[in-house]
């Protein structure tokens, strides 16, 4: 939702498993937590968290082939 809302159909949203206020495992659909509540703010924190942890994941493996020369 942080990039369009145009693009979104809420109507199509799985409700998957709530427990663990939805950080469970995903179900036989790949399904967890409740979409409905989300909105574009909490999606923007989370796409930003995602890069940055995968930029630290790069970071991390670039220092292990470095010390592997």
């Amino acid at each position: 939702m942080s990039i369009s809302k145009k693009h979104v159909r809420p109507n199509l949203f799985g409700i998957g498993d709530t427990i663990k206020g939805g950080n469970a495992q995903l179900d036989r659909r790949g399904v967890s937590g409740n979409p409905r509540k989300a909105n574009a703010k909490d999606g923007r924190q989370y796409a930003d968290l995602r890069v940055k942890l995968y930029i630290e994941e790069i970071k991390n493996h670039i220092e292990t082939f470095r010390q592997e020369e």
